[in-house]
């Protein structure tokens, strides 16, 4: 099932990783600087951020002299990252949940993309374990509700950023097969075209030869030797290949697809969502954070979402519009609740980890600049919120902002960098095959004509003299023929 989903086996999309994976190393290095540089880290931190640094330097100036594309580079600092933000979390774990851990759905999604799916399963699969082994770290009698929530609201946007990806990454194969084995077909034409070029000059150059060695032995050596030379050219014509036809890729419409589905998908994901929060909210009272007005406006909100999750239902043209409202009021109320949480400087808010979704769903459905806003919104309501906080550090939004901000420029990315990349190699293989046809035509073209000159004065001379000649006569028109008709090589 992987397979299908998985972009690596994709003709062309190596080198888009390459290009990736170096911006990825350079946000990488400046992430892993901030982290660095933060107050309050320990000796032990600060020297694996730094290290990280190190590496990230180390990785992107491997990045060009890669045999594989960087595949096995991109799997092994992912891999690397993804053990470093555990190690971080384990420290951090005095401290309640750690906020390390919200990376690692965008790793799952890196994973996805640019290591494969297999590779972005198994990175989503140690995600989960690392959230669900904080419960095995606090007991049940020692486990506050606020770490089950952050705990539950992680495994959630771990599982749909995964569910995301690879359903991304399955559309942006299946858009971009079409095109991807065309390019294929023509590169082996083109491969094939230059061999038949080469071949067929060498075997006309023999010819010819052969020919200004038969004026010397007689006319029917000399019209044997013609006739071979234009099938000769009979048959190298034939196996000239057509003229290359371009297929038009297929991605918009698949995207166009994705992106009614994902609309669909986050109406739906939104609805729920609230309706579990609002639900455990009247539920299980939270006693470590109750305002009076986070009741009213779950019950607001839910009520909105099922209407806009209805009339998209209804109406699917309204898409657009409807997803700017519905992201427009989730960000509302994301932003108030975050804003009123860290007011009360009682640790990390536990919605801290959709913050992270939502931007990814905003790229898909509506487009980067959405994407793009709602990270930065997020970034500088914690920031702001943050600030004067000390038990939460200014460097936790800004990276997490470069990260996310990041993936969410890699999602609108990628399928349109993939077709333009497709699309470049086919139209330059198309150009090749063109022009080795109109060589061989020209090539062609100019032997064909004096060659049929020298069968007709041969028939003459043999239809004249019964096949025979003396040499004397042979050679008065072979010498105007070696001259008038023999190409230069």
């Amino acid at each position: 099932m992987t397979q299908d989903r998985d972009l690596q086996k994709l003709r062309g999309f190596g080198e888009l990783r390459k290009r990736y994976v170096g911006v990825g190393l350079r946000i990488g290095c400046l992430a892993y600087a901030i982290r660095a540089i933060e107050p309050g880290a320990s000796v032990t931190m600060r020297g694996i951020r730094v290290a990280m640094v190190v590496l990230c330097i180390a990785a992107l100036r491997s990045v060009p002299r890669s045999k594989d594309d960087a595949l096995a580079l991109t799997r092994g600092m992912i891999a690397l990252a993804s053990v470093v933000v555990l190690v971080i979390a384990w420290q951090d774990l005095p401290g309640g949940f750690p906020s390390g851990l919200l990376v690692l759905p965008g790793l799952a999604l890196s994973g996805a993309f640019f290591g494969g799916a297999w590779f972005g399963t198994a990175v989503a699969a140690v995600g989960g374990g690392a959230a669900l082994g904080l419960f095995a770290v606090y007991p049940v009698g020692a486990r506050s509700p606020l770490l089950t929530t952050h705990v539950t609201n992680l495994l959630t946007v771990l599982l749909l950023t995964h569910a995301f990806a690879l359903a991304i990454a399955a559309k942006v194969r299946e858009g971009a097969a079409d095109l991807a084995r065309s390019t294929e077909v023509l590169q082996r034409v083109r491969e094939a075209t230059s061999n038949l070029s080469l071949d067929v000059s060498q075997r006309i150059k023999a010819a010819v030869g052969e020919l200004n060695a038969a004026l010397a032995l007689g006319d029917d050596a000399l019209r044997r030797t013609a006739d071979a030379t234009a099938a000769l050219l009979a048959e190298s014509r034939a196996a000239l290949p057509d003229e290359p036809e371009l297929v038009e890729s297929r991605l918009a419409e698949h995207l166009t697809a994705l992106k009614d589905r994902l609309a669909a998908w986050s109406f739906r994901l939104v609805l729920l969502g609230a309706f579990i929060n609002t639900l455990r909210t009247l539920l299980f009272p939270p006693a470590h954070f109750l305002l009076p007005w986070i009741l009213p406006l779950q019950i607001g909100g839910l009520t909105v979402f099922a209407l806009l999750t209805f009339l998209h239902h209804l109406r699917p043209r309204w898409g657009r519009a409807l997803s700017l409202a519905l992201h427009a009021i989730a960000l509302a109320i994301l932003g108030s609740f975050t804003a009123s949480w860290l007011d009360r400087q009682v640790g990390l808010p536990p919605n801290l980890a959709f913050w992270n979704i939502l931007p990814l769903l905003a790229t898909a459905v509506v487009g980067l600049p959405l994407g793009l806003f709602e990270v930065t919104l997020g970034a500088v309501i914690v920031l702001v919120g943050a600030w004067p906080y000390t038990a939460l550090s200014w460097a936790i939004p800004i990276s997490n902002a470069l990260w996310y901000g990041l993936l969410c420029w890699i999602v609108w990315r990628v399928p349109r960098n993939l077709v333009a990349v497709l699309s470049a190699r086919q139209a330059e293989a198309a150009a090749e095959i063109r022009t080795r046809r109109r060589l061989a035509a020209t090539l062609f073209h100019d032997l064909a004509s004096p060659l049929a000159v020298v069968q007709m004065i041969a028939s003459l001379i043999a239809e004249g003299g019964g096949g025979r000649t003396t040499g004397g006569a042979s050679a008065k028109w072979s010498a105007g023929c070696r001259t008038s008709w023999a190409p230069r090589w």
